[in-house]
């Protein structure tokens, strides 16, 4: 399975990487709970972040079994829309100025 970073390390080639993650100021870090299902938290991956499918569930996997995970890079009002799709599934989220 393929390992999502939360932010790359300099120098390293990594195929298929989310180069918003390099230059924007802004993140989401999603929580962990009990209630909401993974296909509804894929769905705002895939719907709202913009992630594909197999990303979407890398991402899911790491916000389960880590508790969280930064999900999505953007401006602050773009980050802002994302917290609120989460936030309508119940799934808690963190602004984070990168």
């Amino acid at each position: 399975m393929t390992k999502i970073l939360d932010r790359p390390k300099e120098g390293m080639k990594i195929v298929g990487i989310n180069m918003a993650s390099l230059t924007e100021r802004w993140a989401v870090e999603a929580l962990n709970n009990d209630t909401t299902s993974f296909q509804d938290v894929m769905k705002v991956m895939v719907n709202v972040c913009g992630h594909s499918a197999h990303d979407a569930k890398c991402y899911t996997l790491k916000i389960h079994t880590e508790g969280r995970a930064v999900c999505f890079w953007g401006s602050k009002e773009t980050c802002e829309g994302v917290i609120t799709a989460f936030t309508q599934i119940r799934v808690g989220c963190n602004l984070i100025e990168a």
